[in-house]
């Protein structure tokens, strides 16, 4: 890490010191800490969100048997859907997505699966990055032979979360010959509601994660304009006044990723320096 790194984040890890996300801003129904955030450009690479849910351990690659199991776990929920219920969901969507899997080993020169994990597998304890969560979703992704990059996920129930600002657009990849040929094979699993599958296509791996995640309300961004909530309002006292005078000092395009589905909210304030390295900090945020 370079020295004027490790000394900016000296400086940001004691204004965040007694930061929490129950501050006037944010809205969260609980009180967690702000925690420092770092990417190394020159240890770690080109910085991206997908990139940095890998390294903190909540991204992770799996056999497609665990990816199945990911999968009809979204239909075993005691006290919303009866045995009865889940099996006969179960039993609709597993053939689907077998087909689906079927075409993409076929059509694709890589295929790959993952799952984010916001929590410790079992236990249901604390994530790899010290914060809970409730969510698990099951990822595919491949490339085509003409480069390209898809993705697929599960549909999710639309989250409730807040707003920090203007999103940041999405990227509307053109299809290839080669992904409109897939997109034709597959359209009639991905119309068939038993499925709830969803896809996205990019320029490169991580983009297309990033994509499809957004694509379901999973992911967030924003471009950051404060550490404001727009419906709670910044309210009295404010405590991020400092925190907000770093970023504009230091930082550059300074984003808000926020991730989950299920009332924990993962909150990623991170902006690029003049070095190329991204700084920030990352919090969790309560919404139900």
């Amino acid at each position: 890490m370079l020295p004027e790194i490790e000394q900016l984040l000296a400086t940001l890890e004691t204004i965040i010191k007694n930061l929490t996300s129950g501050g006037s801003g944010i809205g969260s129904e609980g009180s967690h800490p702000f925690r420092p955030l770092v990417w190394s450009v020159s240890e770690q690479g080109e910085f991206s969100f997908v990139k940095l849910l890998e390294a903190s351990g909540l991204l992770t690659e799996i056999e497609l048997d665990e990816l199945m199991e990911v999968w009809k776990e979204r239909f075993i929920r005691p006290g919303i859907y009866s045995e009865a219920g889940s099996y006969k969901m179960i039993s609709q969507a597993l053939p689907k997505y077998q087909s689906l899997i079927e075409i993409l080993q076929t059509e694709l020169v890589e295929l790959r699966f993952f799952k984010i994990q916001t929590y410790n597998e079992k236990s249901g304890k604390a994530g790899s990055d010290g914060f809970k969560g409730y969510d698990l979703l099951g990822l595919i992704v491949g490339q085509t032979t003409a480069g390209d990059w898809v993705a697929f996920s599960q549909k999710v129930e639309p989250p409730d979360s807040a707003a920090f600002g203007e999103r940041l657009p999405r990227h509307n990849y053109p299809l290839s010959e080669v992904l409109l040929s897939l997109s034709e094979q597959i359209e009639p699993i991905l119309k068939d509601s038993a499925s709830l599958l969803v896809f996205n296509a990019s320029l490169r791996e991580d983009w297309a994660i990033e994509e499809v995640l957004r694509s379901i309300r999973f992911l967030e961004i924003y471009s950051f304009r404060g550490v404001i909530d727009e419906e709670q309002g910044a309210g009295y006292p404010y405590e991020y006044g400092n925190f907000e005078e770093f970023i504009a000092a230091h930082l550059r395009d300074t984003r808000v990723y926020v991730l989950g589905n299920n009332s924990l909210y993962r909150l990623y304030i991170i902006g690029k320096c003049l070095t190329g390295d991204w700084l920030g900090a990352l919090t969790l945020a309560v919404w139900t």
